[in-house]
């Protein structure tokens, strides 16, 4: 497709992840991807949901990208969501437009209910491109750094072992190799904890097959910084919390934190 404006939309394909990981890795600097990671992410999505991306070239250059899909976790099968990244130094030249304006047209025959978007608050060009579409805001999330070198542990000196004190165990991933329920536990545990995250949209429950190749084998997972509180009296897994490497960057990501609810106001998540 060419449109107006000279931008050509074209299908994405599986020689494509080179030109998407730089392109992603340009608008979103401080989130970078490695091209086997973007590649695991489409392949170990949800075979129910719907997913196309496509993207738009300009000169002979990847200049954007727009996808749209559906979420396993908060599945309807009217319901989408939409992506689009226009290089810095390419927007203001209609690619974006371009790419909402396909995107629309492959989703009209699903008589879609809603399409979401996620915008930067700081991006005041990204934010208008939305709003004068017609979308409102119905949640807001905020991102913390931690700078590890600079923490001070001594304000949380004594936190461990109050917890532990309850009859509480920490053990990681590898730690709990030896418990052949290990996985449909922690799934269960993800289940339950997911219930009390704020969504913008009812949970639906994924399958512990799509939880089990999604995040278990999910070659960015740490399986010595994922760790589970366990009960020391019933073997109950009671909470846990997840760092996670990237391929991509030194930093590492803060997965979901979450104590179940019987086990709460007891220190176990600090």
């Amino acid at each position: 497709m060419l449109t107006q404006t000279g931008t050509q939309i074209l299908a994405f394909t599986q020689d494509d992840y080179p030109a998407l990981a730089e392109l992603e890795n340009a608008v979103y600097p401080e989130y970078p991807n490695s091209v086997d990671e973007l590649r695991f992410d489409d392949e170990h999505r949800d075979p129910k949901c719907r997913f196309e991306r496509y993207l738009a070239v300009q000169d002979g250059r990847v200049a954007g990208v727009g996808l749209f899909g559906q979420s396993a976790g908060m599945y309807h099968p009217r319901r989408f969501f939409l992506d689009l990244s226009v290089l810095p130094a390419a927007r203001g030249r209609g690619i974006g437009a371009a790419l909402y304006t396909h995107l629309l047209a492959r989703l009209e025959p699903a008589a879609p209910l809603s399409v979401a978007a996620d915008a930067r608050a700081d991006w005041s060009r990204g934010l208008r491109f939305l709003t004068d579409r017609g979308f409102v805001e119905r949640m807001r999330s905020w991102e913390s750094r931690l700078d590890v070198v600079a923490f001070d542990p001594a304000p949380f000196a004594g936190a461990t072992e109050r917890a532990l004190a309850g009859g509480i165990v920490i053990k990681t991933f590898a730690e709990l190799a030896a418990d052949p329920d290990r996985d449909r536990k922690l799934y269960e545990l993800d289940r339950d904890l997911e219930e009390d995250v704020p969504h913008p949209e009812p949970v639906t429950p994924i399958s512990f097959e799509l939880f089990a190749s999604r995040v278990l084998e999910n070659p960015d997972l740490l399986p010595d910084a994922y760790f589970v509180a366990v009960d020391r009296t019933t073997g109950a897994y009671a909470g846990m919390n997840a760092l996670w490497h990237s391929q991509a960057s030194a930093d590492l990501y803060n997965g979901l934190t979450g104590v179940r609810r019987k086990y709460r106001r007891r220190g176990i998540a600090l």
